[in-house]
């Protein structure tokens, strides 16, 4: 068998179940928790959802070298470890809750179980960036030196995006932007070319954006490359940027001319300060 007969189109599915899964031990635990009923949790064992979509990761099983299952196989495994140790604390907090007659996020155990909860889920997302890593078949993903700025849009949003770019290159930053620089031929490939030779990543988030099959997997992808994202917000709150994109650049809004310009401008300070030596 190839070392890897993963399509892209599966590699884009099990980066979406990943985000899912992220998204879910993130934010819908500590909502599950307070509705839980007379401070029982150990539902939270046993969540449908979170083992269907562990299931659908090994289903491609047959597909992923002995490599990719053992990386696999460490991150469920400690995903599995870190819920168990997350519901014994909170087991331990069912009487302060019960006392205190309010919502969870009132016990003192908050503190530990919040800690538990940011320490597994950040193993999950090391342990998931590996894995993702190798079903691309690359150990180690170096700054690209094609371009400066991979730019991910939403078609319906390309006005936007065609202002951005138009201002970065005549700060002359080399931007991929697909429906310009691809050329006649493979379009797939030159857009995988270009995720892997940029230096960052501007998303462009919008309401058409977040409902995009192919900006998920480009997310996806540049979350998996390890490169730094820098979301550019049109009409959405912070509150709608995936929680795998970096903290290392704010998202600032682009709505107006006077934002795009701010951001623009940030994203070259940024660029600047990763220094010159991915320059070709």
């Amino acid at each position: 068998m190839p070392e890897n007969t993963l399509t892209e189109q599966q590699i884009a599915r099990i980066d979406e179940i990943i985000l899912k899964l992220v998204h879910l031990l993130r934010h819908d635990f500590v909502d599950r928790i307070n509705n839980a009923p007379n401070g029982n949790f150990e539902f939270m064992r046993d969540i449908p959802e979170l083992f269907e979509w562990v299931n659908e990761l090994r289903s491609f099983d047959p597909l992923y070298t002995e490599d990719q299952r053992s990386k696999l196989k460490r991150s469920v495994d400690d995903l599995q470890n870190g819920i168990n140790q997350y519901v014994d604390i909170l087991r331990q907090a069912i009487d302060e809750r019960n006392r205190y007659g309010g919502v969870i996020d009132e016990t003192p155990y908050i503190f530990r179980a919040n800690h538990q909860q940011k320490a597994f889920v950040d193993r999950f997302v090391s342990n998931s960036s590996a894995f993702l890593r190798s079903l691309r078949n690359q150990e180690t993903y170096e700054a690209g030196t094609e371009f400066d700025i991979f730019f991910s849009y939403s078609t319906a949003n390309e006005d936007i995006a065609t202002d951005l770019t138009n201002r970065m290159r005549g700060l002359n930053l080399r931007v991929f932007l697909s429906h310009d620089t691809i050329r006649v031929g493979k379009w797939k490939e030159q857009v995988i070319r270009g995720l892997k030779g940029s230096r960052i990543a501007v998303v462009l988030m919008s309401e058409e954006s977040l409902n995009s099959e192919w900006v998920k997997y480009e997310i996806g992808a540049l979350w998996a490359l390890g490169r730094v994202i820098a979301p550019a917000l049109l009409n959405v709150s912070p509150e709608h940027v995936p929680e795998i994109i970096s903290a290392e650049f704010q998202a600032m809004n682009v709505a107006t001319e006077v934002e795009r310009a701010d951001f623009v401008h940030e994203v070259d300070k940024f660029l600047k300060s990763l220094g010159n030596k991915d320059r070709s």
